[in-house]
């Protein structure tokens, strides 16, 4: 029953993930997605999406810092809109 309840939870934190990724600003959520899923490195990342390695870094971050103000939004209950 434990091992049930876990996958239930992590199941329902990987649709939660999803739902706040999908969220971001397009231009932040392709580097977050090619960095942190794909395991691009950043000079990768600079030519695929035809920015400076710079920019790539300053949107990294902030795309890591707005998806962790929404994860701790939802993890503290505040109400969402679902689209």
């Amino acid at each position: 029953m434990v091992f049930r309840t876990q996958w239930w939870l992590r199941r329902d934190e990987e649709r939660t993930l999803d739902r706040l990724v999908s969220a971001l600003r397009e231009e932040h959520r392709e580097v977050l997605v090619l960095r942190e899923i794909e395991e691009t490195d950043y000079r990768e990342i600079a030519v695929v999406t035809n920015v400076p390695i710079g920019t790539v870094m300053s949107r990294l971050a902030r795309a890591r810092a707005a998806l962790k103000v929404r994860w701790l939004k939802e993890a503290n209950g505040e109400p969402h809109v679902v689209r």
